[in-house]
Formats: structure tokens, sequence, C-alpha cells
């Protein structure tokens, strides 16, 4: 058993390397349908979503949009879901 890692950035560019899954009002493929690597940033909005510039960044660095809930989550909510989704799946 381990503890995931959690680092809190200032600027969306600080989180691109790697696998990096974002959290997506408009996703269509849920957490739990992406393969994992050993190593996963999960970046985390505001509760109502990456605005269109900051989403096309994290598209255009090969960030990859993933559904967390049906339902809009609290931000810090969905931290706590997504943490133990991928949790559940690696």
């Amino acid at each position: 058993l381990y503890l995931p890692g959690l680092k809190v950035q200032n600027s969306l560019q600080n989180c691109l390397e790697g696998l990096v899954l974002f959290g997506d009002l408009e996703a269509t493929v849920h957490i739990t349908k992406q393969p994992l690597e050993s190593t996963v940033t999960l970046v985390i909005g505001p509760e109502s979503g990456f605005t269109p510039q900051e989403r096309q960044l994290l598209l255009d660095h090969g960030a990859k949009s993933v559904l967390l809930h049906k339902n809009t989550l609290r931000a810090e909510t969905a931290a706590v879901v997504g943490a133990a989704l991928i949790n559940s799946i690696s």
C-alpha cells in the first residue's frame, strides 16, 4: 500500500510531463477505461471546468480528457475520486 503523491501547481505548464489525465466535463471516456502507466498525473480544474484555452493547452500537450463521474464534482471531491479510481485500476 502507498499514498499517492500530491503536488499543487500554480500553472498548467508545470503539469504536462508523462501520462496526464484531466477531469473534463466534456469527456466521453471514463477514467477507468484509460490504460495507465506507472506514473499518472491527474489534473483537476474548477467545478465549472477548464476554460477553452486551458482545455486546448492540455490536449495540445497530449493530455487525455477523462470523465470522473456523470455528475459535476466539487474540485476537492474530484481529486479524491480521481485518486481512488486510478488506485483501483493500477
